[in-house]
């Protein structure tokens, strides 16, 4: 009897399932995601003046589709300090035609596609950085040829020059100092009451400063009211440049800071961009123009004229730091950096990274005697309070470079400092103590004024990047500053220069400013060299 259950009950399953009616639907079509083309990654427009035009292309293109353009402030230039990120509806037509009505910053600009038959959407991000005309190219800090101090700007395809000028209504008076870029300046808007932080470019002649705004060259502050209270007393400006967390200011007074970070990832440090009285140390202190800042180690780097020592400033202004006698291990070291001899001026201070370690970062300080040899001190730019001299190479007096005025160092590519002798551009190995004249293809002479390792490697600016050895030349009246691209730390055999920038005056210093430096300045100097 057993063997007959099993089929009765296969019968019986078989029976129960006929009863069933199949009502399902096979007729399937094959799943395709849409695709979205002809759009860029990025787009730069000029606020209050530009249109966005994008024509995307949506394959599989016989479908049906909902779209929506959104933007987000991704780093807002608005009087703001926080409280989420904006979020705008501003188009929801296939075809995007936006007029760029937004002040100036990076925006995350979003496309999705949305097939109307199955519900699928796919999305395409997008940067849309907002700029005015003072949002890309090369700035040229002047002495004009009546002895003031303008700036020109060099875009793509035009020279925007006397800048101050046309600012302020008149030039700087008095010969040019320096220029300091700041990647973002926080302020108080006098008009609306709230904080903004566009990108900076601050100007020092030989006794007074202006911090300008590069939104649209306007004033934020001048000498007399970029104070919280009084002006220092013997407040000669020297330098202003961003330091980690803090803008430092540099005067022979002192150094000075303002503490801000308002694009940062803690949600931002807002201030109002002022500054107070300057960092004390013992026995006082007179800092010399010449100073290093390493975004690896977060600090400023100087030297004191009035004690003849080394000291460094932190990223959060804090303190001033001296150094110790001995080295890492205790173990005492050949030359001291709070005792450097009286009769040493210093000349030049560069900073050089070849490997691109922090354990590798150097200082080369460069001074000169009462008796015309140059002594050059190899710093390590460490956060180490231990003595930070590695050497001290003694220049014989016949060197070419113990009669040089102008300096400058690769920072990144060679250990090399670069001067002038005559009207020829040399360089001065530190590893061998070798001397060498460099070839320059296309350039056609005059007065060296201006020597410098200028470079922009963000990786998301890719195409503003370069690393330029960069001469600037007077003659007739007129600069041309010549950039060439360099192996091994010597302009590229045979090659033109990269770029020749011209005009009128006597070129003294360079800038570089994209809208994709839209950073905190901590994040910004990592690619960008910051040092006097």
């Amino acid at each position: 009897m057993m063997k007959h259950i099993l089929p009765i009950a296969l019968l019986g399953a078989g029976l129960m399932a006929s009863c069933f009616e199949d009502k399902g639907n096979y007729d399937y079509s094959e799943f395709t995601s849409q695709e979205i083309a002809n759009v860029e990654d990025s787009y730069s427009k000029i606020s209050f003046q530009d249109t966005l035009y994008i024509t995307p292309e949506i394959t599989p293109a016989n479908a049906e589709y909902d779209y929506l353009w959104t933007l987000n402030e991704t780093y807002t230039s608005l009087p703001s300090s926080g409280g989420g990120i904006p979020k705008d509806t501003i188009s929801m037509e296939k075809n995007l035609a936006y007029p760029v009505d937004l002040p100036t910053g990076t925006y995350e600009l979003c496309l999705s596609v949305k097939n109307r038959e199955t519900g699928y959407t796919v999305f395409r991000n997008m940067t849309l950085y907002a700029q005015t005309e003072f949002s890309l190219g090369f700035y040229v800090l002047k002495e004009t040829p009546d002895g003031n101090t303008e700036v020109d700007l060099h875009t793509s395809d035009a020279l925007l020059d006397n800048l101050i000028e046309k600012s302020i209504g008149t030039s700087m008076a008095g010969k040019p100092k320096s220029m300091g870029l700041i990647f973002s300046y926080c302020y108080i808007n006098p008009e609306t009451g709230g904080y903004i932080y566009p990108r900076a470019l601050s100007v020092c002649t030989e006794d007074d400063i202006r911090i300008f705004s590069l939104n649209d060259m306007s004033t934020i502050f001048t000498h007399a009211d970029m104070f919280y209270g009084d002006m220092p007393a013997n407040d000669v400006p020297m330098y202003l440049y961003p330091n980690g967390y803090i803008i430092a200011y540099v005067s022979e007074a002192g150094v000075n800071y303002n503490y801000q970070a308002p694009r940062n990832y803690w949600g931002g440090v807002f201030s109002a961009g002022k500054f107070g009285v300057p960092l004390a140390i013992e026995k006082g202190y007179k800092p010399n123009i010449n100073m290093v800042y390493s975004a690896m180690a977060y600090y400023g780097f100087f030297f004191d004229e009035l004690n003849h020592r080394f000291f460094k400033v932190d990223f959060n202004g804090q303190q001033i730091s001296l150094f110790g006698e001995n080295d890492a291990d205790d173990q005492p070291v050949a030359w001291s950096p709070n005792n450097v001899p009286a009769d040493y001026q210093l000349v030049f201070f560069g900073r050089n990274n070849v490997n691109g370690t922090s354990s590798d970062e150097q200082g080369y300080a460069l001074f000169k005697d009462a008796q015309g040899q140059m002594h050059l001190y190899v710093l390590s730019l460490s956060s180490s309070f231990n003595n930070p001299i590695l050497d001290v190479i003694d220049i014989p007096a016949g060197n070419r470079i113990t009669e040089a005025t102008v300096f400058a160092s690769n920072e990144n590519g060679a250990s090399r400092i670069y001067f002038n002798s005559g009207n020829e551009l040399w360089s001065y190995n530190v590893t061998t103590g070798e001397e060498k004249q460099l070839a320059l293809q296309g350039y056609e002479g005059g007065e060296i004024t201006y020597i410098s390792n200028r470079y922009w490697t963000y990786e998301s600016d890719a195409e503003n990047n370069f690393n330029y050895l960069v001469v600037g030349a007077f003659q007739n009246g007129e600069y041309k500053v010549y950039m060439y691209e360099t192996v091994g730390g010597e302009p590229t055999p045979g090659q033109a220069p990269a770029r020749v920038l011209e005009g009128e005056g006597r070129a003294i210093k360079l800038h570089f400013n994209s809208p994709a430096m839209d950073l905190d300045n901590a994040e910004a100097a990592s690619y960008y060299p910051c040092s006097f």
